[in-house]
Formats: C-alpha cells, structure tokens, sequence
C-alpha cells in the first residue's frame, strides 16, 4: 500500500472542507432570524429607490408629469381618487368641484414641483404605491392620485378662517387649541382630535344621538402620536385603566376605513369601531 504525501493530504482535507458546510458558522439561532426578520422588515419601510420602480410606475409617473406640464385639468380630475382629503377643517375635494378648486390644492407652485420632477425624485414605497420627494403627492398602484399634502397659500390662510370660524360658537374647555386634527364618526360615537400647542393631542367624544354635541361626554388629554401599521397614525390616550386608540388611515384602500376607534380595559379589548372622517 502506497502511502500519500503529507502535503497532499493537506490539499484534499482543504478541498472536502471546502465542499461541507460548517454546521456552526451556518448555525443560526432564533435571535439572530428575528433580528435579520426585523432589519429586513426596517428596509421595506424605508422610501425604495429609483431603482425599483416597475415599468408600471414609470409611465404613471410620467403621464401625470405631462399632463401637469400641459395643465389639463380636465384630465388630471380623470386621475385623482376622489374625495381628495384636505387638512381639517378645510372639506375635501369633491370630484364634481375640482376645477372650480383646482387652483386651491395645485397652485403654481405645485404644479411647477410636479410638472419639473424627474424619476429620481419619485419613490415606491411598497403597496402604498409611489411618493414626490417626502410625500407632497402621492399616487396608488392603480397610477391615480391619492393624497396631496402640499399645502397652498390659500388653503393656509383658508384654514385660519375656517378654525376662527369653527371654534366660534364652542365652549371655552374646547378652544385654544393650535389644529384640529380629526373628525370622526363612527357607529355610536362623534369623536374631535385636536393638536395643542405642546404637540400632545385632546381627545372630545360625543354620544352620536346626543342633541346638544358642544356638551362633551367625555375629554382626555396628554395624547401621543405615532406611525403605525398600514400607513396609519395612531393617537393614544389614557384615563386611570382606560387606554383609547384612534388609527386614522391616511392612505388606504377601498376597505379600508378612514379611522379605527379602539377602547382597551386592562389590556382587554372592549370595543372597535370602524370610523369615518367628516367636515
């Protein structure tokens, strides 16, 4: 029997270890699953680039850049999902008024960031569909307008009117406020969001068969926002062992409701209700 050189020997153990796997460097543990899960699920809620968008939304996007080039208003009504949410307590967009308000939400201003915009400034961001830079129009998958956060200088002083006039015939307990934020009415319940001037949130809720609404059936205060699932932000607040969750859905989809009211007792759920927004 003829014995094999050492030196060989060394080269075939490297290349059988090169060909097995090593059972601990490939050994994950569920820590280490949770924590690449979450790091993966962190990337998919960051704005996706350029260079993920499809074919699809190219040309969305540059049919809408066009036709804002072109100032159609005619065809860009074709291309907005109606109503069109503006800032409380300015109403939305009506399809049947939106050339009479056309210049209210898209002024010059805007339409110049729109129709100038290159791909690059646009983003994807998953099933919400794509964003202008940080957010300021928003379009579905469907390639239709879905939300305007731009604000013109004419809805920024509209809305100073509108709130002057709103908190007119209100008690003192609900003035002083800096912005109402939501309105919301769900099966059994009219609820009023407002921002205080310490960015916390107040919370006003009336029984819906109740004849005189300016009577609060119940306040709270401290209220803190956050981003939740699904494109929501959820407001909470609590009263002793209480705790009151509104998720309003900014953008969504034909099933999904505006606003979620959530009533939790001792971390168990008492009621949800599904809500919607109103002016």
């Amino acid at each position: 029997m003829k014995f094999l050189h050492p030196s060989f020997l060394l080269v075939l153990l490297i290349l059988l270890g090169c060909g097995q796997p090593n059972s601990q460097d490939n050994w994950t543990t569920d820590e280490e699953v949770a924590e690449a899960t979450n790091d993966q699920e962190s990337e998919q809620e960051q704005p996706l680039g350029d260079e993920l968008l499809g074919d699809r939304e190219r040309e969305d996007i540059r049919s809408i850049v066009d036709l804002f080039r072109e100032k159609n208003v005619a065809k860009i009504a074709d291309r907005i999902d109606f109503p069109l949410y503006r800032q409380d307590p300015i109403p939305p967009v009506k399809e049947e008024e939106f050339k009479q308000r056309f210049s209210e939400v898209f002024d010059e201003v805007l339409i110049e960031r729109i129709a100038t915009s290159s791909i690059d400034q646009w983003s994807k961001m998953a099933w919400r569909g794509c964003m202008l830079d940080d957010g300021a129009v928003w379009i579905d998958p469907t390639g239709n307008i879905t939300a305007v956060n731009y604000q013109s200088d004419f809805e920024r002083e509209l809305r100073k009117d509108l709130i002057a006039e709103h908190e007119g015939p209100l008690p003192p307990s609900l003035k002083r406020i800096v912005s109402p934020t939501y309105r919301i009415k769900t099966q059994d319940y009219v609820i009023r969001i407002d921002k205080r001037a310490d960015r916390t949130y107040r919370y006003t809720s009336w029984k819906r068969s109740e004849k005189e609404p300016f009577k609060a059936e119940l306040m709270l205060d401290g209220g803190e926002a956050h981003q939740g699932s699904r494109g929501s932000q959820v407001i909470t607040f609590t009263n002793d062992n209480y705790t009151y969750r509104i998720h309003c859905y900014a953008i969504g989809t034909p099933d999904t409701p505006n606003a979620i009211l959530e009533i939790e007792k001792d971390g168990q759920i008492l009621l949800t209700q599904d809500g919607s927004f109103y002016h």
